[in-house]
């Protein structure tokens, strides 16, 4: 008889050890979250658009080296996809010409819409 029940509450033990194990895994699994839950768009457009500028990004906590620079097709459209957090944006142009700068924050999720206008200011919208 108390064979059987050694036998019985190792079984026991097994089944709830295994069981915790599985739980873990699945909370493990299900708590990890996505990269992309921390990023949001910057979208930039404008009313004309030289052929030379230069789209540079900066975060405000250091805004003397651009995490993010391009010179974008003749498309008067860009989006740039950027983790959360506050950026400055800039434009120049090959003759050092610059243009209004604006500050922008990126939320999880969001898209933020940016246009210059005819005389090169950028506006949020």
């Amino acid at each position: 008889m108390e064979l059987h029940t050694n036998i019985l509450l190792d079984m026991k033990s097994i089944k709830i050890k295994t069981i915790l194990s599985s739980l873990f895994i699945v909370f493990l699994l299900t708590s990890c979250s996505k990269d992309d839950d921390n990023l949001g768009t910057v979208n930039i457009s404008f009313v004309k658009r030289p052929s030379d500028v230069e789209i540079k990004i900066f975060t405000v906590e250091n805004s003397g080296i651009a995490i993010y620079s391009s010179k974008p097709s003749n498309a008067r459209k860009h989006s740039v996809q950027l983790n959360v957090g506050n950026y400055i944006l800039r434009l120049a142009d090959s003759s050092n010409g610059r243009y209004g700068s604006v500050g922008f924050q990126i939320t999880p999720g969001k898209a933020v819409n940016i246009r210059y206008d005819e005389y090169w200011n950028g506006h949020i919208l």
